[in-house]
């Protein structure tokens, strides 16, 4: 519920009222619906009171919300009469009510004597979905939201009441009306809360603009409302005023936001004004789904009138909501903000300067120092930003000025130096994590609003470089894609790390068989043979080719088994340079073109009485098993038929090493 202000004792015309008066709605696209909509903010309550409400704006009252609270006799309750007149032409839809007045079978009269029925028009109690047309009736008396009357015998002290009328006690319901403007009848609806405790209260209302045209009554919520206006910049011009107000809850329908600086002494600024305003004269923000929206005015910014905005001038703002055409919504103005004057700034710390103490590679590395300035008055906190170096070039007191909670850390005064640690959660202006990386620090100002208005902040403090362990790689894939029986066949890939900005460079290598499970950081170091990537913030993907080596120089040849390790080299953030566990294993398949040529390589399988191998009958050759962990097993002299190795090495998976015909020949087996 929107605040409400109670009215007492006086009568008022809303439609001069501009505390309520928080929107009147002009032409949009034109189509065969157009609906004419006020949300009135705050919620207009009638007590004890009579108020005149002018739907479309013309100065003229249309209808009266009307609350009597009244006594017929000095012995008597009071009657309580909450109704919608009429007032002119215009019409509300109601039914009639009649109500027998009688006591024990004897007539009951009241002030008019001798009457024995009260009639009452009561007005229909409409929910959302309601369409409003020619089936109502609609006529221009009075009509009875809830009326409480009391009778009583003539000459006798029995007192007796007798109500009618269905709003009392309810919430979000709607009355139908029927007001007559421009010489032609409109189809319309009021948004009422009712009850005899807290009077009538107007929400919001609406009319079809098209004549005879029906309605469908509808709970919306186009209202923005203003979280903040104030001067915090130090130019005095337009570019210190800022804003900040709420989204529409129905934004869906919001084609864009228009923010309007409006000279106070404007009074009578309306959404007709508004709407014919040049682009040069208002901020435009176009919806994004946010809670809501803040942003300034650029120097050199016009108010309304078209003249520049400019220190001492007292201004308010506006939003006008420009409508999508589907919505058949019309053109919202919100009611005006608080008023603001370009004025005072206040002092900016001194003495800043930041040191790198820890090698956490996160915000708690950093230190921060500042002094108070010589006047500290008028300061309400100090808030501690970092920003990457490159973002720290081009930042501005306005950036600052916009920046959420999670983007600085506060500092209350009250000390001549401060010294502090940033925590871990804070975030660069940009939103994103402290990494290792360079940053620089600022330090803004708020004012307390009271003495001064205006923030300042410090110039950009010294540049740090935040240091960690160089990041290592991790998840490396090592596939056989083709088979030429070389580096053709290779592919390499691996996710980025965490914290790439460690890493000057990537040196992935190739290692073999007999060599992988001895390959450390030192090795890869001291090898010359890699593909070296720089890091571009994406995954890496790498193919070999025919000329592709191992790390001891060898070309990649098939029947093999490799593994691939990556070596991160470090950059200015990180600290020492770092190598990879081993990828996965694999053995390049026979090349197609020797296969086809029936070269005669090695035949080897697993059988219940041991290894069998067969090679070529003019030779002979060596056979060796490894376990996966690269341990020599067994070996043995290979005849030049088929040898039957006997086995002794628990079941698993093998590497099996065969030299015949001048080459070392490599597979997996299971045993």
């Amino acid at each position: 519920m929107k605040p409400k202000s109670k009215q007492s004792d006086r009568k008022l015309t809303l439609q001069n009222y501009s505390a309520f008066s928080a929107a009147f709605l002009t032409m949009a696209a034109s189509g065969s619906a157009q609906i004419v909509y006020t949300d009135v903010d705050p919620d207009l309550q009638v007590y004890i009171d009579d108020i005149g409400l002018d739907m479309d704006g013309n100065g003229t009252n249309d209808f009266k919300l009307v609350f009597l609270s009244e006594s017929f006799a000095s012995f008597a309750p009071n009657e309580i009469k909450l109704r919608i007149n009429p007032l002119g032409d215009n019409q509300v839809a109601y039914s009639i009510q009649n109500v027998p007045v009688t006591y024990s079978g004897t007539p009951w009269y009241t002030y008019n004597a001798g009457a024995t029925q009260i009639m009452f028009t009561n007005i229909p109690l409409l929910n959302e979905g309601v369409v409003i047309d020619e089936t109502f009736n609609f006529q221009s008396d009075l009509a009875v939201l809830y009326e409480k009357l009391f009778f009583y015998i003539y000459s006798s002290s029995n007192i007796e009441p007798i109500a009618g009328g269905l709003w009392n006690g309810t919430t979000n319901h709607f009355a139908a009306v029927h007001f007559y403007t421009d010489g032609a009848y409109h189809y319309g609806w009021l948004r009422l809360n009712v009850s005899v405790e807290e009077g009538i209260t107007l929400l919001d209302y609406a009319y079809e603009l098209t004549p005879e045209t029906p309605i469908t009554t509808a709970i919306k919520n186009y209202s923005t409302a203003w979280i903040s206006v104030a001067d915090a910049g130090i130019t005095e011009t337009a570019a210190d005023l800022n804003f900040n107000f709420s989204a529409a809850g129905d934004e869906v329908d919001v084609d864009e936001y228009r923010v309007i600086c409006v000279k106070s002494d404007i009074t009578d600024f309306n959404v007709d004004d508004a709407n014919v305003l040049s682009s040069d004269r208002y901020i435009n923000i176009i919806p994004d789904g946010s809670a809501d929206y803040a942003g300034n005015f650029l120097a050199g910014g016009l108010d309304s009138d078209g003249d520049a905005i400019v220190a001492g001038q007292e201004y308010q703002l506006y939003v006008l909501n420009v409508m999508s055409a589907a919505s058949n919504y019309l053109n919202i103005l919100s009611q005006a903000s608080m008023r603001v004057v370009l004025v005072d700034t206040v002092a900016a710390a001194i003495d800043l300067s930041i040191a790198d103490v820890f090698n956490n590679g996160n915000a708690t590395d950093i230190r921060v120092n500042f002094s108070a300035p010589a006047i500290e008055q008028g300061i309400m906190e100090y808030r501690v930003i970092i920003a990457q170096k490159d973002d720290a070039d081009i930042f501005t007191l306005d950036d600052a000025l916009a920046l959420d909670a999670t983007r600085y850390t506060t500092v209350l005064p009250g000390s001549e130096a401060y010294e502090l640690f940033l925590p871990e959660t804070i975030l660069d202006v940009a939103g994103n994590a402290i990494v290792p990386d360079k940053y620089k620090v600022f330090i803004l100002s708020i004012p307390d609003g009271t003495s001064v208005v205006n923030a300042q902040m410090t110039e950009a403090s010294n540049i740090v470089s935040l240091e960690q362990a160089t990041s290592q790689v991790a998840g490396i894939g090592l596939e056989d894609i083709a088979d030429f029986g070389n580096g053709d066949d290779i592919k390499i890939n691996f996710p980025i790390p965490d914290f790439e900005q460690t890493i000057e460079s990537y040196r992935v290598f190739l290692v073999d068989f007999a060599t992988a499970f001895s390959f450390n950081l030192d090795a890869a170091l001291a090898s010359t043979n890699y593909f070296e990537v720089t890091p571009t913030g994406t995954d890496i993907i790498l193919n070999g080719d025919a000329t592709t080596r191992d790390s001891e120089g060898n070309l990649i040849t098939w029947g093999v088994p490799y593994y691939a390790y990556v070596l991160s080299m470090a950059s200015d953030y990180g600290i020492g340079d770092t190598l990879s566990s081993p990828s996965n294993q694999i053995i390049l398949n026979f090349p197609v073109a020797i296969a086809n040529n029936n070269l005669n390589t090695p035949i080897i399988f697993s059988a219940a009485d041991g290894i069998h191998v067969t090679i070529n009958n003019t030779d002979s050759g060596i056979f060796e098993l490894y376990n996966t962990a690269g341990q020599l097993i067994a070996t043995t002299k290979l005849q030049t038929s088929t040898t039957i190795i006997p086995t002794t090495p628990p079941t698993g998976i093998y590497i099996t090493r065969i030299f015949t015909s001048g080459k070392w020949y490599y597979s997996k087996i299971q045993l």
